[in-house]
């Protein structure tokens, strides 16, 4: 079995639809939602590369960004949070 990796994928998506189906291809993978617009997940490489190319048949590379982060394995348990937990509230969206 493959050894999975640690990432974090933050995004920054000008358009709502768009928005909107980046974050569902990120959850629809089973990964982390830890703040609005960032993710954390835990990847081996085909799964890296099958997120890659979801994400690049959603973003307009000319106004989005989305940032995929890896983190080796003795930092992940290194990571530190400051504040208090950010609790995500899942919207419901209605795309006409």
């Amino acid at each position: 079995m493959a050894e999975k990796t640690f990432y974090v994928v933050p995004y920054d998506i000008v358009d709502n639809r768009r928005r909107v189906k980046a974050s569902e291809a990120l959850k629809d993978l089973g990964y982390s939602r830890v703040q609005k617009s960032v993710f954390e997940c835990r990847l081996v490489d085909r799964s890296l590369k099958r997120l890659i190319e979801r994400l690049e048949e959603i973003i307009d590379e000319h106004t989005d960004n989305v940032l995929i982060y890896r983190l080796c394995g003795a930092c992940v348990p290194k990571k530190r949070s400051v504040g208090t937990r950010v609790s995500v509230k899942e919207e419901d969206f209605r795309i006409l």
